[in-house]
């Protein structure tokens, strides 16, 4: 029959809503069930107000699943989100966070968790098995990043990890070890929330230049800002009563059919946020963490703007409002992650003295030299050649300086930004 096609329930509120207290930096602009939750979650506690953001933002994902994906680059993708919460065990409180995901989604749908097993083995046989939507939680997620220099057991974890995240409708198949079993899942939307102490990643960062190839940049790092007050208690039966409310709009707002969003619009916006040099973030390891920064626009975005419709009409753009709020989040977090891997990467041995030999290369550059030669860089480092060549190479190593050819003074050393 002819008419317009009608918009896609994601279920309509009840006539209570919770109270909302507006706490936060983002309160009046966040989707009142995601302001809910952070509230619930803060409340009587001294936690992060970015950890408990992200971790809400972690447990809606699962929820939309499969069922609601955006286009961006004439592809279709889901809106699943990898999540680490990064904060030293003796002050950042983490592990809290993680649970409430795990205990809102086991009333919501229990099927919507992955398997206890940190394991690419145990999380393909339990998507296998019809779980293609879910949330995987990890507690101790230096495990990964260290997996990246470690045996074939972890090397599986971040094989998988980098082919789900950007996902589109589909079969799956993947095999851990040629000729042995076949995994299919259909239309996997694999989301992770995970926690992680910053040294462990700090080592990783130091030890091993693969963590920049491409694995790090698919998680939003969110990162413990320092000390944070404790928060207001929430009347026992208020907290409850909200509680509930919340689990219950999550099992309202899966959508019964598939929802398509468009964000053609907003193409160009989040790639300039991807593509911003290393002086808009304050340090090297931005560009790094940014490299994926624009499909985390287009999933925020879709996320929120789910989080506060009863239903999307079909075939619509994502709201600038959403567009919006989603890079400011990813921004903040992406700052934030970047000093916190400034400090930790520069306690260990030999950091600082390859940073002044990044400044002098730079200034050679700069000046008119065309760059350094490698007895400058040594005589400059006051470095015996052996040290002063182990140092060189890791900045060649961490794609930091790059050699060039002179046509006067043969090879120099440049920065590699500069190629």
């Amino acid at each position: 029959r002819g008419g317009a096609t009608p918009a896609i329930s994601l279920g309509a509120e009840p006539v209570r809503q919770p109270e909302v207290r507006g706490w936060g930096d983002y309160s009046g602009r966040l989707p009142t069930l995601i302001q809910v939750m952070v509230e619930n979650r803060l409340q009587g506690t001294n936690i992060a107000y970015d950890f408990a953001l992200a971790s809400s933002l972690a447990t809606i994902a699962p929820v939309l699943g499969n069922r609601v994906r955006y286009v961006a680059w004439s592809d279709e993708y889901f809106c699943n989100l990898y999540m680490a919460l990064v904060g030293s065990m003796s002050v950042a409180i983490k592990s809290p966070v993680v649970r409430r995901a795990s205990e809102i989604l086991s009333r919501v749908d229990a099927g919507l968790l992955g398997p206890d097993m940190p394991s690419a083995q145990a999380l393909l046989e339990h998507m296998s098995a019809d779980h293609a939507e879910l949330l995987w939680l990890i507690d101790e997620g230096q495990m990964l990043f260290e997996g990246l220099k470690r045996a074939d057991f972890m090397k599986h974890n971040i094989d998988l990890l980098n082919a789900l995240y950007t996902r589109w409708p589909g079969p799956f198949d993947r095999r851990l070890v040629s000729g042995q079993k076949l995994y299919r899942v259909h239309s996997p939307a694999l989301s992770v929330l995970t926690a992680m102490q910053p040294e462990r990643l700090g080592n990783a960062f130091v030890t091993d230049e693969s963590i920049t190839s491409g694995f790090l940049s698919r998680f939003n790092l969110v990162a413990w800002p320092g000390k944070t007050e404790r928060w207001p208690e929430i009347e026992e039966e208020e907290r409850v009563w909200a509680f509930s409310w919340v689990i219950g709009r999550l099992q309202r707002m899966r959508p019964k059919t598939e929802v398509v969003v468009y964000g053609k619009a907003h193409e160009d916006l989040v790639v300039a946020l991807q593509g911003e040099p290393n002086s808009y973030w304050g340090n090297r390891f931005g560009a790094i963490l940014a490299a994926k920064s624009a499909h985390h626009a287009f999933k925020l975005a879709t996320i929120l703007w789910c989080a506060d419709a009863t239903e999307v009409p079909p075939r619509t753009t994502i709201p600038i409002e959403w567009m919006a709020l989603a890079l400011e989040i990813i921004d903040r977090w992406i700052k934030g992650a970047s000093e916190m891997l400034e400090r930790e990467v520069m306690r260990y041995p030999g950091e600082r003295i390859r940073r002044e030999m990044l400044a002098f290369i730079a200034e050679r550059s700069r000046n008119g030299s065309g760059g350094a030669e490698v007895g400058e860089i040594i005589k400059m480092s006051g470095l015996t050649g052996k040290s002063a060549r182990t140092q060189i190479e890791t900045l060649q190593e961490t794609r930091q300086i790059r050699l060039s050819l002179d046509d006067a003074r043969g090879e120099v050393y440049v920065v590699q930004e500069e190629a």
